[in-house]
């Protein structure tokens, strides 16, 4: 069952958007394609890519979905019979499958008989977050003879990088999240607990119109040694410290986050904490600025890299425990585009003009954790600084 489509409508898909692009870059890596594949949800990236998914207001395919973006000539949507309704207007011919033979003979007539096919799976596991493709997929893919290699380069270059709009609305959200600094010390007068914060914090973010992604995550006093989501009504002490993420984004826009440090009292403990965080995040802003303003090329695991060196010279036996620098997109953790990342994972990738981070590196000791947040914005003329985070623990 056959159906030809040849029109393509901007602002759908980034496929549509950049299928031009993309070709001569799977050329030059002597790719024969990119394969898009999801099932149920699983790969965001194809769902980003092809313009599914919550939150564009399309549903997600229950069924498995294929979209052949050859590096020379038209794509090819192979997509079940009942969901075609559901599928976005996308460059290329349109194929309709019902069952397992039926589709069998839709990938075979599509795909290539030899050479490299870039999808979402990672060898070894070496990024989790780009692994979105299941094993067995890659072996039904590679049965019919070519060879699955990683699409991590092309997610990041045309996936991962945010378009002029979606930029707007993440200096939009990161700019009404920093008004919570003000804003929530004023709702947490006397004693209050963690879910008291929570509370308060996600009503904020509601009354500023934008929507919280997740609940939010807190801990207090010793909770913040693993990061638990501390969710008790027990009365925040006097000397601990609270620290709350929050997720946060306007319409379907890049999920922007916010990080805060909150104390009931002055606290020297947290005071300390927070400004040798502080000396990890501001040695990992200076080198993504240092080297995007010269256009020098940057790789996500060397900003990492800086922070643990810095961590090495502070005085004390704090250690950090996780990555300094995650990627803000459509969706949180989704493997789009580079992370700042040498402790987890080993990330290679290059940070490029519209990518964004949001900036956590944190200190662990045997007591507490501490982490010291921003938010930063790759351009085409270097690196903007959309909030710098805090610089001191809030006091209530």
């Amino acid at each position: 069952m056959t159906d030809s489509r040849t029109s393509v409508m901007p602002h759908v898909s980034l496929v549509s958007e950049r299928l031009g692009e993309i070709q001569i870059a799977m050329r030059e890596k002597k790719l024969e394609g990119w394969l898009l594949a999801d099932h149920r949800g699983q790969n965001r990236i194809a769902l980003r890519a092809l313009g599914l998914g919550p939150e564009t207001g399309r549903s997600t395919p229950l069924r498995r979905l294929f979209y052949w973006l050859p590096s020379d000539g038209m794509p090819v949507t192979i997509a079940h019979v009942l969901e075609m309704d559901g599928i976005p207007e996308l460059p290329g011919e349109l194929l309709s499958y019902a069952s397992w033979a039926e589709l069998r003979r839709a990938l075979e007539r599509t795909l290539p008989s030899r050479g490299s096919i870039a999808m979402e799976h990672a060898a070894i596991a070496a990024s989790p977050d780009v692994s979105r493709v299941e094993a067995g997929t890659i072996g039904l893919v590679e049965s019919y003879g070519g060879k699955v290699v990683p699409s991590i380069e092309l997610a990041n270059a045309f996936i991962g990088t945010l378009r002029d709009v979606e930029i707007s609305q993440l200096r939009r959200t990161v700019a009404a999240l920093a008004e919570l600094r003000k804003e929530l010390p004023a709702k947490l007068t006397g004693a209050f607990s963690p879910e008291d914060v929570v509370r308060e914090a996600s009503a904020l973010v509601v009354e500023k119109k934008l929507a919280v992604v997740d609940r939010p995550m807190v801990a207090a006093g010793n909770g913040t040694r693993s990061w638990p989501r501390d969710v008790s009504n027990r009365a925040v002490g006097d000397r601990e410290h609270v620290l709350l993420d929050v997720f946060a984004r306007e319409g379907s826009g890049p999920c922007a986050h916010l990080g805060l440090v909150i104390t009931r009292k002055e606290s020297k403990i947290a005071e300390r904490m927070l400004r040798e965080a502080c000396t990890l995040r501001d040695a990992s802003i200076a080198l993504v600025e240092t080297r995007l303003k010269k256009g020098d090329r940057l790789l996500g695991y060397e900003v990492d890299e800086v922070a643990l060196a810095a961590a090495a010279k502070l005085p004390r036996g704090s250690t950090t425990r996780h990555r300094t620098g995650s990627h803000v997109g459509t969706v949180p953790f989704s493997g789009e585009a580079c992370t700042f990342d040498s402790t987890e994972l080993s990330d290679t990738r290059r940070a490029l003009p519209g990518h964004a981070w949001t900036m956590h590196p944190g200190l662990y000791d045997d007591s507490f954790g501490m982490r010291a947040h921003a938010t930063l914005l790759a351009t085409a003329r270097g690196c903007e600084v959309l909030d710098a985070g805090q610089t001191a623990p809030i006091v209530v």
